[in-house]
């Protein structure tokens, strides 16, 4: 499966503002645990996806833009491994599909299991110096 390169235009393609809104939900674990039986292999991030894809597909839905192309999540990904260098982060970044064309939610979470899980296996095949080229470092504290 080829990377991800480009997202559907939509309304949410726009320039941040104060006119953007953010929300957030909180969700007992259990359940989230349970959704993710769903689609075996899954992770608990692929199923914060799954539930983050259909919102935006019942947010464009309800505003006639639903698109015929799938949105592109970003995704951050630690590169530390067992290893953390005191006052750097190392992070890279996903493309991960969201599949928010898929109208059924069950099956876009199958869907964006095996798109994540292809992005995490694309990110591990860099070598060291790939990834070192890609890390973006931050200071520990600004």
């Amino acid at each position: 499966m080829p990377r991800p390169t480009k997202s559907a235009r939509t309304v949410l393609n726009d320039t941040t503002s104060s006119l953007h809104n953010f929300t957030g939900i909180a969700l007992p674990f259990a359940d989230v645990a349970r959704c993710r039986q769903l689609a075996p292999g899954a992770t608990i991030n692929d199923v914060a996806l799954a539930v983050i894809s259909g919102a935006l597909r019942k947010f464009l839905v309800e505003n006639d833009e639903i698109p015929t192309e799938d949105l592109i999540c970003g995704v951050p990904k630690s590169l530390h491994g067992d290893a953390v260098e005191e006052g750097i982060n190392k992070v890279t970044g996903l493309s991960v599909i969201l599949h928010n064309t898929i109208a059924d939610p069950v099956e876009r979470l199958a869907a964006i299991r095996t798109s994540s899980g292809h992005e995490k296996r694309r990110a591990e095949k860099f070598s060291a110096a790939e990834i070192a080229s890609m890390v973006i470092k931050l200071p520990h504290s600004c």
